[in-house]
């Protein structure tokens, strides 16, 4: 149609004679408004990005998904940015709350996960990684740990690895990468999570907890899942702040009420 696309979001004219050969996702961000384009569109959007799984430059045919393989994708980006990344708000989920926390049984007593559970930590920086290997192994007692990173695999074929995953795979909010795989991939489910702490709530207010409610795509709506974690520093400054006064002071947050996991953010 004839929509004016904002300054923002303009693209350099494409020559006439550029040799264009396949489509490629480029997202500024997760907005609701791209989330909403992608409710609205999404069996055309798969469609038009097909991957070509037949080649060995997208997928390395000898490093496949397991039966029943649920992939945790690690982004590093406290590796990536170690002077800042925490303060800018992409602080990931810790291996200590990997394990007691995002793994942990159901407010049922039902344990989704269990010691048997093939389970493929994937990323970018294997420092990142082996920590979380380390001690869902050795804590979690997850003997069916591995993981993959760009040692393994290059960043194209380890998307290709999260598209064929077929149970579930669990990422950060704050990584597009991890979004975008679950949304073209054939995991049945999709766990993204956001970490609420001090730096991330002063930069990003209520859109520290990011979550997005799918109401045109069924698929999509029972597919994802958008919870919320603090992280052990915040619990350390609640049982301090508890203990100095006897009662727990509650930061208010846009759209936290009905949504984040049972605790209470508390700063002094």
């Amino acid at each position: 149609n004839n929509t004016t696309i904002p300054i923002m979001f303009a693209r350099p004219a494409i020559p006439n004679d550029a040799n264009i050969t396949l489509p490629f996702i480029h997202a500024n961000t997760f907005s609701s408004t791209i989330m909403h384009i992608i409710d609205r569109y999404y069996d055309r959007i798969k469609e038009l990005f097909e991957y070509d799984t037949q080649n060995p430059k997208c997928c390395n045919q000898e490093v496949v998904p397991r039966d029943d393989e649920v992939a945790l994708h690690i982004r590093g980006f406290t590796a990536e940015m170690p002077r800042n990344g925490i303060k800018k708000g992409y602080q990931e989920i810790s291996p200590n709350k990997t394990v007691y926390e995002l793994l942990r049984p159901d407010d049922n007593n039902n344990n989704y996960y269990n010691t048997t559970t093939n389970f493929t930590l994937i990323g970018r920086f294997h420092t990142a990684i082996v920590s979380y290997t380390n001690t869902m192994k050795d804590i979690g007692n997850f003997t069916n740990t591995r993981d993959v990173t760009d040692k393994t695999l290059s960043g194209t074929q380890a998307f290709c690895f999260l598209l064929s995953i077929e149970r579930e795979i669990i990422g950060m909010s704050m990584s597009t990468y991890i979004q975008w795989a679950a949304i073209l991939g054939k995991a049945r489910s999709a766990r993204i999570y956001s970490m609420l702490y001090k730096d991330r709530i002063e930069r990003f207010g209520g859109g520290a907890f990011y979550q997005y409610n799918f109401t045109r795509n069924s698929r999509l709506k029972e597919k994802f899942s958008f919870e919320s974690y603090t992280t052990e520093e915040e619990d350390i400054m609640l049982m301090l702040q508890h203990n100095k006064t006897g009662h727990q002071n509650r930061l208010r947050l846009p759209m936290l009420a009905d949504q984040s996991k049972k605790y209470v953010i508390a700063f002094n």
